[in-house]
């Protein structure tokens, strides 16, 4: 896959990240049209591959295969503006915007039926992310295939069968590192209070959480199971897991439900 013209709006970290899978995919610097208005070092170096670089929407309108709104959802609005001149009947539009829906897209573009919403995550920027992506049934299977093939650029892609089930993975997925994040931080802690020096306890939680998510990872074993074979009856593990157990799963359910209530929220 390889388009003759992508028109990315806003280049902060996922933008940046996108655009070093395209080019790492073989997709030409040239074709890639940038519009930011505070480039960093690294869109820069960009430019300096050959990719072109605006702070404002380019004053030559030209049709575009297809634009990628990566902005925050509170500029979704203005970014918007001025969009519609580059936009012909097959031009593909994706927004990576939390909150931002199909219906507020297609009544952007005078309901152009080529819209799809994708939600990718941190780890993205290292190209180990998961994006979780929506299309209508006015998005064909080409145009979808372009989609999965421009975000597996950065991680893994899945298709959800509805628009409604963004908000659920928001919550998990594109909240989730976060959650993550902060469990390491609560495991590195818990460690200097037993006396551990805290950088000892830092290798120790994040070697402890790499390696335990690529073991669940490379192989057909359920996460219950393996919890099962650390586990010996009687053990240091039964006794931990008899503290958190009882807590985890119910606050982590009102953790994503709150995550999930937001991004309906956010949707309007």
């Amino acid at each position: 896959m390889k388009p003759s013209t992508i028109l990315l709006i806003g280049c902060g970290n996922m933008g940046a990240s996108l655009v070093g899978g395209w080019l790492d995919k073989g997709i030409h610097a040239r074709s890639i049209h940038i519009v930011e208005p505070n480039p960093s070092a690294v869109v820069q170096e960009y430019v300096q591959k050959g990719c072109i670089l605006s702070t404002t929407l380019p004053d030559n309108i030209y049709t575009t295969d297809i634009i990628i709104l990566a902005v925050k959802p509170q500029t979704m609005a203005s970014a918007l503006g001025g969009l519609k001149a580059f936009v012909g009947p097959d031009t593909m539009i994706v927004s990576i915007a939390a909150g931002t829906t199909l219906a507020t897209l297609s009544a952007a573009f005078d309901s152009h039926p080529l819209c799809t919403r994708a939600m990718p995550n941190l780890p993205a920027t290292i190209g180990c992310g998961i994006t979780a992506c929506y299309a209508p049934e006015s998005v064909g299977v080409v145009a979808r295939s372009t989609v999965d093939d421009l975000m597996s650029a950065i991680g893994k892609v899945v298709w959800l069968e509805s628009e409604d089930q963004l908000a659920a993975v928001t919550a998990l997925s594109g909240s989730g590192p976060a959650y993550i994040f902060h469990f390491i931080e609560c495991l590195e802690n818990a460690g200097v209070q037993l006396g551990l020096s805290a950088e000892l306890s830092r290798l120790l939680a994040l070697e402890t959480v790499a390696g335990s998510s690529a073991l669940a990872l490379g192989t057909t074993v359920d996460v219950s199971t393996l919890r099962q074979r650390v586990t010996s009856p009687g053990g240091t593990t039964e006794a931990a897991l008899d503290v958190l157990m009882p807590q985890l799963g119910a606050l982590m359910r009102q953790t994503l439900a709150a995550a999930a209530k937001r991004a309906r929220e956010l949707a309007g």
